[in-house]
């Protein structure tokens, strides 16, 4: 579009909008991250209701795109819609931090857990999320009305799009490595706010300057170049590019995270050189358009060159960098920059053609409407629609059915289908123009038609298809079952048993008599004894310290091992356990069923296959115990089962006298991410009480107990059930404990005698991500025993807990005084 003012002014205003566009992506990117975090608590965190949410997200990017220039009219100034989007963009992105937490006081009355309540939350999200993601998928339609036709426009809305991702690298970075680990929420959503707000107003003030309301096109613009039917070719091109490109993001995260550990900065890294190729790809977009190649043929070819990209992806992952890549104690970024390399080794390639794809379909599309605002925003929905469908049904369906490797074979297939039907347009419209083929002459008389170089590209999506395909290679058992631990495996190690499930990969390994259970690549429970002793102790302490426990809730089944511990205590008469992933049940029913006292089998038993902390915020139902299998902190998402408002949550189910049990891990994390959960466990708990699954003052793991009311705990009754049950008793000999005293001998320190090794130590909180941060950051040390003796170092006898005999407290006394030994240096 011409200005009035001269040539240099519109230059000069696309290069401010460059800017711009940066400065929204990295905002979007900012908002995303937020809230996303903010929604999984609104409607769980199971894979279905982030399905929901990641449709209710993109969802409105959709409707956004597809309706506003069906909505704006193409009167009004492009730049001034822009500006008063972002304005609005930034007002929700303020508001929806405050919005959000009263969102719950909607559902929770009306349904609990279940596919009602599901439905409702998918809802409640979709209400939420629809104005500020509408208006996201908006800004590119917006100010695409700015640019004509032609190559010069084609290359202009390119660079946006290029400027626009480059922008949501930086946000998933900033936010990722700086902004969420040293603030908060509600200070990130501010910074997002006030860049929206930064260039609205910019936007608006160029606005004022002298130029046309609305694009229209130069006398040597065709804008009949791109027919409706070619158009609508290009719709299902870019909506399957942008199908396989989330699909594949799904499947990549998936197996990447296993290599890397699922920490956060895993998938922010993940997701930065994904955006940073999109980037790349759609910079190389703009420069081709700009020296004049043909966007429809380019779009064609990137489809195409997707096949051996998609590959090559595959046999990187399934073949070489499991097998380069070992687990070593180094500085935390060293790892990260080693993750930077081989996600740029898997995901650049595919990533830079699909960054190529789709401003090569705003060109191919362009010329189809006077309206670049409206074919752009079709472009844009069939890419956004595409994406939808992509990582629904890769993670709902395709992957827990089929696995990763049927998953890319699939998105092989159809790169090369949308090539193919790229090329057939090409082919169809070289024909038409043909004056050859539209000659009038008789069939019979006329001669054979000349192939071309169309013919034989249109010809070569099939093979290459069916050859790409036989080229994916199978992903190895061994490494889709414990990741990056692969160098721990040896030659007679089995795998037994391995499920790509809806939210992880769950494994069982047979190695030297033991058997591990594995989520995502780490053990979470095992036969060995150490790990039998936490987890029977689980189980057992929290029964024992209550006197007649009747209802419990254990969150994570895991092994079944500490949900296994209270089948064996005939007081109990109900165990719900919450969890997230289907595939787990059967591996804990076929492989740890003796372990885990055939839990599964037990009438008293009802498994939740929900998110647990949403389960506990929309049930009626009270429980006298709530425990939690193993789950570590600083595994994405996990943190919030460690926060204020959970432990909040766990105080309203508790009936009057009733217990929460907590496992710490103090091993592969800092003392500080250990300090932060202790805070926040006796903030909630205050007079709760510490104790060590090891048989010696060592540090490898603990257990909190907590308890509304002072807690005591009568050892000489603990000591009669136990008499008086031979299961429990049995129970307990297994993993070396052998009567009460051996069980509250492992007591280590409780919490008001935590308040000098806590000082100036901050709460875990839903809207604070530090614990989740803090602990990615540490994954890989190896400091418990230091922790441990720190943690204890103020600890006296707890005379007001225990209650028992004098000669039962000698002995308590005894095996306790060795345990305090002073704080290692």
């Amino acid at each position: 579009m011409e200005e009035k003012s001269g040539p240099a002014q519109p230059m000069r205003t696309h290069t401010v909008l460059l800017l711009l566009f940066v400065a929204s992506g990295c905002a979007a990117l900012i908002y995303e991250i937020v809230w996303f975090h903010l929604l999984r608590l609104v409607i769980g965190a199971s894979a279905l209701s982030l399905g929901i949410l990641l449709a209710s997200f993109m969802g409105g990017m959709f409707l956004g795109s597809l309706l506003l220039a069906r909505v704006v009219p193409s009167t009004a100034h492009p730049l001034r819609v822009y500006g008063l989007i972002e304005i609005g963009i930034g007002a929700f992105g303020l508001a929806l931090p405050f919005v959000l937490p009263g969102a719950r006081a909607v559902y929770l009355g009306l349904f609990g857990h279940g596919l009602a309540g599901i439905a409702l939350r998918g809802l409640v999200a979709a209400i939420i999320l629809l104005p500020p993601t509408a208006l996201m998928g908006a800004t590119l339609p917006a100010v695409a009305r700015r640019y004509h036709g032609g190559a010069a426009g084609s290359s202009a809305l390119a660079e946006l799009y290029g400027a626009n991702t480059f922008g949501a690298v930086l946000g998933c970075l900033c936010t990722g490595f700086y902004i969420l680990p040293n603030w908060d929420i509600v200070v990130a959503s501010a910074i997002a706010a006030a860049l929206n707000l930064a260039i609205g107003l910019t936007a608006l003030r160029l606005s004022r300057r002298p130029e046309q309301g609305a694009s229209a096109p130069r006398e040597n613009d065709d804008v009949s170049a791109t027919p409706r039917d070619a158009a609508r070719t290009v719709y299902e091109v870019v909506a399957l590019s942008g199908l396989t490109a989330l699909g594949a993001q799904v499947a990549w995260t998936r197996l990447l995270a296993l290599l890397f550990g699922g920490t956060i900065y895993t998938f922010a890294i993940i997701l930065a050189v994904f955006l940073g190729g999109l980037g790349l790809g759609s910079g190389i977009a703009a420069g081709a358009l700009k020296r004049g190649y043909d966007g429809r043929r380019l779009l064609a070819a990137s489809q195409l060159a997707l096949v051996p990209a998609l590959v090559y992806a595959a046999f990187m992952i399934g073949r070489i960098i499991p097998y380069t890549s070992t687990l070593r104690v180094v500085p935390i970024g060293t790892l990260h920059t080693l993750h930077v390399i081989h996600c740029l080794e898997v995901i650049l390639p595919a990533a830079v053609l699909w960054g190529m794809s789709f401003p090569l379909a705003l060109a191919a599309a362009g010329d189809a409407s006077a309206d670049r605002g409206r074919s752009s925003g079709n472009v844009y929905a069939a890419n956004t629609l595409g994406a939808i469908v992509g990582s629904l049904a890769t993670s709902l369906l395709i992957i827990p059915s089929w696995g990763t490797r049927t998953a890319q074979q699939i998105f092989v297939v159809l790169s090369a289908a949308s090539a193919a039907l790229m090329y057939a347009s090409l082919r169809a419209a070289s024909r038409k123009n043909d004056p050859d083929a539209r000659s009038a002459t008789p069939p019979a008389e006329a001669t054979k038609p000349k192939r071309t170089r169309l013919d034989l590209l249109a010809e070569l999506p099939l093979p290459i298809a069916i050859v790409g395909v036989l080229l994916v290679p199978a992903l190895p058992a061994k490494f889709q079952a414990i990741g990056r631990y692969i160098w721990t495996l040896n030659d007679r190690d089995k795998i037994p048993y391995m499920v790509e499930g809806v939210a992880s990969t769950v494994a069982v390994r047979e190695s030297s008599n033991h058997r591990y259970y594995h989520v995502a690549g780490k053990v979470e429970a095992s036969t060995d004894a150490l790990d039998m002793r936490l987890q029977r102790l689980l189980g057992h302490l929290s029964a024992l310290a209550h006197p007649r426990p009747e209802s419990v809730l254990v969150v994570g089944l895991g092994a079944g091992v500490t949900a296994g511990a209270f089948v064996v205590h005939p007081e109990v008469k109900r165990i719900v356990i919450c969890e997230i992933e289907p595939a787990v049940l059967p591996a804990a029913s076929r492989y740890f069923s003796q372990e885990n006292h055939a839990v599964l089998a037990d009438p008293r038993v009802e498994v939740i296959n929900d998110d647990a902390r949403h389960f506990l915020a929309t049930t009626h139902e009270k429980f006298d115990i709530i425990t939690s299998d193993p789950i570590h902190p600083w595994v994405r998402g996990n943190s919030v089962l460690f926060s204020q408002e959970y432990y909040a949550i766990v105080k309203e189910k508790l009936n009057r006298g009733g217990l929460a049990t907590q496992w710490v891990p103090l091993y592969e994390t800092s003392e500080k991410a250990i300090q932060i959960q202790m805070r926040t466990f006796v903030d909630a708990f205050p007079d709760g009480a510490v104790f060590n699954s090891q048989p010696e003052a060592k540090g490898y793991d603990v257990v909190l107990l907590g308890q509304m009311e002072p807690l005591r705990i009568d050892i000489a009754a603990v000591q009669k059930r136990i008499d008086d049950n031979e299961a429990l008793r049995k129970s307990l000999t297994d993993v070396k404990l052998t009567s009460a005293l051996d069980i509250f001998a492992s007591y280590g320190t409780r919490g008001r005698e935590l308040g000098e090794w806590l000082k100036d130590t901050p709460v875990n909180r839903d809207f604070s991500l530090k614990l989740e941060y803090i602990s990615g950051l540490a994954f890989n040390y190896q400091v418990a025993d230091e922790i441990y003796a720190n943690m204890i170092k103020g600890r006296a006898y707890p005379d007001d807990i225990f209650i028992a005999p004098d000669e039962l407290i000698a002995q308590l006394r005894a095996r306790l005084a060795p345990k305090a030994r002073p704080a290692a240096k």
